[in-house]
Parts: C-alpha cells; structure tokens; sequence
C-alpha cells in the first residue's frame, strides 16, 4: 500500500528550540534551552530551590531575569571586562 503525506504535514518541520536541542546532542553540549539538563543536581541547589519555593518564590521570573541577578552579572562582567580592558590598553 503506497502512502502519502498530506501537503500540510510534507512541510511540517521541527521547532527551533527543538533543533538547536538536536544541535546540542550533535556536538555533545549542555543543553540548557529548555530547563533539562541530564546531570545530577548538586545538594546546594537542591536546598537552594526548596528554601526559595518555602519563601514563595515559585513561579517563573521576568523574562529579562531576577534584578538581583541582572545586578550581579553586570558587577561581574564590569569588574572583568573592565580589567580585561586596562591590561589590553597597557
């Protein structure tokens, strides 16, 4: 029996989070687009998240990131970035 794809299904393709996941899988990366990840969760995370669920803190955040975060990785990159730079202009 021969079968056929319908025209709508013919064109069907996969997402693109689910193709940079294929990706990933490829070149045997870390996968963290979709919030799985296939390595063990470290103790201090796991107390980490249920102190945070017991204070409330259980629903997704902004999608520009948590201020306290966003404030931390800017300091971060500043104080690196910026060192970075005065060596590069020495």
């Amino acid at each position: 029996m021969e079968r056929h794809l319908n025209q709508r299904m013919a064109a069907l393709a996969h997402s693109e989070i689910r193709a940079m996941t294929q990706a990933c899988v490829q070149a045997k990366g870390l996968n963290m687009a979709q919030g799985v990840c296939d390595t063990p969760v470290p103790p201090v995370v796991l107390r980490a998240a249920e102190q945070a669920m017991e204070r409330g803190k259980n629903v997704y955040s902004r999608f520009d990131g948590l201020p306290e975060l966003r404030e931390a990785i800017t300091t971060k990159l500043a104080s690196t970035t910026a060192s970075w730079l005065i060596r590069k202009q020495m």
